[in-house]
């Protein structure tokens, strides 16, 4: 099972809708990492092994980013997740 982390700009509700289904997802404001660099952020993803999926601010639904993030989750092994960014 993958494990994500939402960067600041993505809605909480995405990551209750992961949580309600298992998937095991940590938020900028979780991590206590609100205002940080995106270097920051990467290191905090790389560190505990989480999967970075990016999609631009505004350009999906919540319900269609939720849906893409289940379909990697299913799909995908953590190990081809690691060091890479999958774009949405």
């Amino acid at each position: 099972m993958l494990r994500f982390h939402l960067d600041e700009h993505v809605s909480h509700a995405i990551a209750r809708a992961l949580q309600r289904r298992g998937i095991d997802v940590t938020t900028t404001t979780d991590a206590g990492l609100l205002g940080a660099a995106d270097d920051e952020q990467l290191a905090f993803a790389l560190s505990e092994q989480r999967g970075i999926a990016y999609c631009p601010p505004d350009s999906h639904s919540i319900g269609h980013m939720v849906r893409c993030l289940c379909l990697m989750n299913d799909c995908l092994e953590p190990h081809e997740m690691f060091g890479k960014v999958e774009f949405l």
